[in-house]
């Protein structure tokens, strides 16, 4: 019988192959790779400063959750007014162009491709213990990065069922999604590689961004935090799956994910019988998850990192006695 497992990873799961977390998104100066002018400096420093944050150590999320609603609000007709009729000052003005330099930060950390092998040696012992042949594995993920693609890739070689949403044209049709045993890929916060194309959303495969048009590109930035099921259809669609699907499974291994997102906490919390399996190298997360979970959090006895397999038997004994 085939049985559905979830894989859920965060940033923590990329990590080893070389992606920084969003606490290690900014240099160590914090300013020198998105500010391009003292001003921006000044905006950026004083937001850290004000979130109590300091290098090397400044969240990207907690800065982008604190300076995007500028952007929204400068894109409404009152907005608009302010900077065309009044005097705002020079940092106000400052806030956009920063926003749009993070933004391409992003493409340049997330978009550098993986090495093949490193990925490979990293989930195939997980895949490998869950039975990826012979069960569904739902791999659900907040990361942008092309690490998906290499899996895809190598499961479909190796002749096991695979799908991202996308079809041969590399156009979004989430019919591909088959209730048969395979590697299924959802990805919550969208790709660097998705882009609107007239009517149809795509997945290029080219993780490059479309310059002055950063808004056709299909991401859920860093700090996001609207209701994706009143987003695009890719981003509504893997949202609900996963409500629906945490609800059935016997078990969910999360890899390196702060759980900071309400929308995926809520999905969790109402996973209300299913076994969470933790994977994350720092304690206070586990307490943490523990605090929305309860119980039904499992880890191993210290924590772990995702590239030490340590995990890999405790794991094994998790599956054998539920």
């Amino acid at each position: 019988m085939v049985e559905n497992i979830v894989v859920f990873t965060g940033a923590g799961a990329s990590r080893p192959l070389g992606y920084p977390t969003t606490t290690e998104f900014f240099a160590k100066d914090l300013v020198s790779e998105v500010a391009e002018n003292p001003v921006q400096k000044d905006v950026l420093r004083k937001a850290a400063s004000y979130l109590n944050l300091k290098a090397p150590h400044v969240d990207v999320e907690a800065i982008l959750q604190l300076l995007d609603p500028f952007e929204r609000f400068f894109n409404e007709k009152s907005g608009q007014f302010m900077l065309k009729h009044l005097s705002p000052s020079q940092d106000i003005k400052a806030v956009i162009p920063l926003l749009h330099n993070i933004r391409r930060r992003v493409f340049n950390i997330y978009s550098k491709p993986p090495d093949e092998a490193e990925v490979k040696n990293l989930y195939k012992p997980l895949f490998d213990l869950l039975d990826v042949k012979n069960n569904r594995i739902l791999l659900f993920t907040t990361n942008y990065d092309p690490v998906p693609d290499v899996l895809i890739k190598h499961y479909d070689n190796e002749g096991i069922t695979v799908w991202d949403g996308f079809n041969k044209f590399r156009e979004w049709d989430p019919s591909g999604y088959q209730e048969k045993s395979g590697l299924y890929v959802y990805r919550l916060h969208g790709c660097l590689s998705w882009v609107r194309d007239s009517n149809t959303i795509k997945n290029t495969l080219v993780y490059k961004p479309i310059e002055n048009k950063l808004d056709y590109h299909l991401v859920l930035y860093p700090g996001y935090k609207g209701n994706p099921l009143k987003e695009d259809e890719p981003f509504s669609y893997s949202h609900k799956i996963l409500s629906e699907t945490l609800r059935k499974v016997r078990l969910i291994v999360v890899i390196g994910f702060s759980f900071r997102d309400d929308a995926i906490n809520n999905a969790f919390k109402e996973a209300i019988k299913t076994n969470v399996f933790y994977i994350t190298p720092k304690l206070e997360e586990i307490k943490s998850l523990k605090e929305i979970l309860g119980t039904r959090v499992v880890h191993p006895s210290e924590p772990s990192k995702f590239e030490d397999r340590t995990w890999l038997q405790h794991l094994k004994n998790l599956i054998n006695s539920i």
